[in-house]
C-alpha cells in the first residue's frame, strides 16, 4: 500500500472548498469538491 492522501480544507466565506490530493503510483489524481455551509439563520431569502 502505497497511497498517500491530502486532505486540505480552505473556509471561505460561506462556502468551503475541500481539496483532495490522492497519489497512487505514477497516477495521481485530483478532487475537487465544493460544500456550502449548513446556516440558514444568517442566510435567508429577503
Amino acid at each position: 500500500m502505497t497511497s498517500r492522501y491530502v486532505v486540505s480544507y480552505y473556509p471561505i466565506s460561506e462556502l468551503t472548498i475541500y481539496y483532495v490530493y490522492k497519489r497512487d503510483s505514477s497516477n495521481f489524481k485530483v478532487y475537487f469538491q465544493i460544500k456550502s455551509f449548513p446556516y440558514h439563520s444568517k442566510k435567508t431569502a429577503s
